[in-house]
């Protein structure tokens, strides 16, 4: 499988502040100077000057920013990682290939079978039985995560940060909420990934002129043969 370019870092001119209209000035480039402007600072700079500006109309002053305020500003500031597509994939395939590495480089890949869509820019995934995976996002939050349809040889590769929310703790019994099926009830803590790069991935047979529909007909045929008695029934 390789990968080609899709998605870019975010932009000033994605973010969105509904309701409000921001002090000329604010934005005056498409991206961050640098390319690097911290996100976070952004924010802050956003709702201080538009602060600042209502304050001045009203004639009087307002307090600081509420954390509810902050945490709306920062939902609309964030860009829309996810397409259509990918959200599909993810939702559809539901067994992502997690990569984390430990304190020392080594490398650590695990399937997990739980992953779902909690927006255009998390995914998360529950952790029932993987004290390795875990282990190495307490130390090294970075992680990458591989979707694959096996019939027609396409998926998506998603790159980011990753939140661990154990049991108990606060957010927990929310994000929860998102899991369904018979393993729900067993997971003991919840990995949400902010996506900070999503990439495709597709086969090499696509280069040589192949189809999906080809590639999923040669497949499919390959998976039943590979069943007792050749056969999905059994």
């Amino acid at each position: 499988m390789s990968g080609h370019g899709l998605a870019n870092g975010p932009e000033l001119s994605q973010f969105k502040f509904p309701g409000r209209n921001l002090p000329s000035g604010i934005i005056s480039h498409a991206t961050p100077p640098g390319g690097k402007l911290a996100i976070e600072e952004t924010r802050r700079a956003v709702l201080d000057q538009a602060d600042a500006k209502a304050a001045s109309s009203k004639g009087a002053a307002r307090g600081p920013p509420t954390p509810a305020r902050r945490a709306r500003v920062q939902q609309h500031m964030r860009p829309k990682m996810l397409t259509p597509d990918m959200k599909r994939i993810v939702e559809e395939q539901r067994l992502g290939f997690v990569a984390t590495s430990a304190l020392d480089g080594t490398p650590n890949v695990s399937p997990k079978g739980t992953f779902v869509v909690l927006d255009d820019a998390t995914i998360a995934f529950g952790e029932i039985r993987s004290p390795g995976t875990i282990r190495n996002l307490r130390d090294n939050p970075r992680i990458e995560v591989n979707f694959v349809d096996p019939f027609v040889r396409r998926g998506y590769r998603f790159a980011g940060t990753a939140h661990v929310v154990e049991q108990g703790t606060d957010g927990f019994d929310n994000l929860l909420a998102h899991f369904r099926g018979a393993l729900a009830g067993r997971i003991r803590a919840i990995v949400a990934i902010s996506v900070t790069k999503a990439l495709p991935l597709t086969s090499p047979a696509y280069d040589d002129g192949k189809t999906e529909l080809e590639l999923r007909r040669l497949w499919t045929s390959r998976f039943r043969k590979l069943q007792p008695n050749g056969s999905f029934e059994g």
